[in-house]
């Protein structure tokens, strides 16, 4: 195996890199949906924007893989960020750089990679958006001009920067940046939740604004009868859900394997409730799917939501109220618990 050389311009790179503050963010629909639309463009197993880093290559955005990152020593994208242009492999197996290289000896048996280089603002490489089957491909046979278009539109969303999904500016005592990151959703965890909501409220103190803040909660009735996979699978399926319905400047995170908190900035009272009925919607399919794709929707979803956060406000009093106003067990899906001005309002979203 060939591990990929060092750029000459790679403390540049990195420096840009590191710049972009993406590294160990959230998922975002804004990427995901370049991904899923480069898997299903070109049929391949796996499709990935990956950032890559010193010593690993991480993926902002990735289908078909439930990894978050791989050593950088062993990644094809790491031979990627050395072309100026689309790096192709046709059978890895074949390919004396590769053919014993343990992604492709082992899962997920890489046979055909192309990746396009993405590019920051300065020119240096950061990354790629690159596509990965199974099987070997004919390069000829592809329109691969595709995945070039598709990698300018992942570079232009690299240009702007959601301060609602980019990793708090309080470190982690002891950990690194991941630690603030669901394992299986790769949304906030609550850790990362605290932290971006103290962000928040201090920043509503200094200069005002409004934001809303909504706890969810996804009941299955009896999660004994299906496996810990089809739980965590399903979980991940709820989490693009969510994500779908999000702007640009909102975020969803994880509480716990039921609860999920949604910021979202929107000061509107009849506009966040047609957003959350979308959500409502989208989580009211009872199951999706078949074997190895099949999905589990929750059997109820109800919500409470604060439409505006008091920045005076402790943080945990803030949740306190939020977990203590979800509708009772006995409420029908779709439920909310809307806390304005003080009172208490029941909706039904659906």
């Amino acid at each position: 195996m060939k591990a990929p050389l060092r750029p000459t311009n790679e403390e540049q790179r990195l420096e840009a890199l590191r710049a972009l503050r993406v590294l160990d963010s959230p998922v975002e629909e804004r990427f995901e949906r370049i991904t899923r639309l480069a898997q299903k463009y070109f049929d391949v197993t796996i499709a990935a924007i990956t950032l890559v880093d010193e010593e690993r290559q991480w993926f902002k955005s990735i289908q078909g893989l439930e990894a978050r990152e791989t050593e950088r020593d062993i990644s094809f994208c790491g031979h990627a960020i050395l072309e100026d242009a689309l790096f192709v492999v046709e059978d890895a197996s074949r390919d004396p750089r590769f053919y014993d290289n343990p992604l492709v000896v082992g899962e997920p048996n890489i046979r055909f990679y192309a990746g396009m280089p993405l590019r920051a603002r300065n020119r240096t490489t950061i990354g790629t958006l690159c596509i990965i089957d199974n099987k070997p491909r004919n390069p000829d046979a592809m329109d691969l001009l595709a995945l070039q278009d598709l990698a300018a539109l992942a570079e232009r969303e690299f240009t702007f920067e959601s301060p609602a999904n980019r990793p708090p500016n309080v470190k982690v005592q002891g950990g690194p940046q991941t630690d603030l990151l669901d394992e299986v959703t790769g949304l906030w965890n609550w850790d990362g939740l605290v932290r971006l909501l103290e962000e928040s409220t201090h920043r509503i103190k200094l200069i005002g604004g409004e934001v809303a803040l909504v706890w969810l909660r996804a009941d299955i009735w009896d999660p004994q009868s299906v496996s810990a996979e089809l739980i965590n699978q399903s979980r991940r399926e709820w989490a693009g859900k969510l994500l779908s319905a999000l702007d640009f400047f909102d975020t969803v995170g994880v509480v716990s394997k039921r609860d999920f908190l949604l910021m979202i900035n929107e000061s509107d009272r009849a506009q966040l409730l047609v957003r959350l009925g979308l959500v409502a919607s989208s989580l009211s399919v009872r199951k999706g799917g078949s074997g190895a794709h099949k999905t589990l929707m929750p059997d109820r979803a109800t919500f409470a939501a604060i439409k505006s956060i008091d920045g005076r406000m402790a943080i945990s009093e803030i949740l306190e109220s939020l977990e203590s106003s979800l509708p009772p067990t006995d409420a029908p899906s779709g439920t909310l618990t809307l806390i304005e001005d003080g009172k208490r309002l029941r909706v039904s979203l659906l």
